[in-house]
């Protein structure tokens, strides 16, 4: 279960997404992964942020990466130190607690951006919901509003531009 959806896939293949050029940006791994098999994400050169939401590090190999030194690992913040210690997930050179830094345009502050900021910021500009709750974070484009240009960065974000 993550976010109030439950999932029910537990692991990831052997070059399930190996090469993949579609993967731009953010990839958010649900708690339920257990494992990931061997050249899973390797040569996807184009992943800047990995959100793993499992309190344990899921078992992985070497070869399931190859963008230890260019991708952001997310993971619980209860489990910072565990994913640093760890053989595999301790190679990433950049790993930080789900929402540590402020993820530009991760409005609800779970590590990723999806949809769900995008909809957040329509709630907000169609005054259903307060910016004030979300501690700034809404203001995605930093020029002092929440306004439609804010969702078009999330927007943007999503899609990799």
């Amino acid at each position: 279960r993550n976010n109030g959806t439950v999932y029910s896939v537990t692991a990831i293949g052997d070059n399930a997404f190996k090469n993949c050029d579609g993967l731009v940006g953010n990839l958010n791994i649900p708690n339920s992964v257990l494992s990931i098999g061997e050249y899973a994400f390797n040569g996807c050169t184009a992943l800047t942020d990995l959100t793993v939401n499992a309190q344990t590090p899921p078992v992985a190999f070497a070869s399931c990466f190859s963008t230890y030194e260019t991708t952001t690992l997310r993971v619980p913040a209860e489990s910072l130190a565990a994913y640093k210690a760890h053989a595999v997930w301790g190679k990433f050179l950049n790993i930080k607690a789900i929402g540590e830094d402020g993820l530009k345009g991760d409005v609800n502050g779970d590590g990723i951006v999806d949809v769900t900021d995008a909809n957040i910021l329509i709630n907000i500009s169609l005054d259903k919901d307060s910016a004030s709750k979300y501690d700034g974070r809404a203001d995605v484009t930093g020029d002092g509003t929440v306004d439609v240009s804010d969702i078009n960065a999330v927007l943007n974000i999503i899609l990799g531009k």
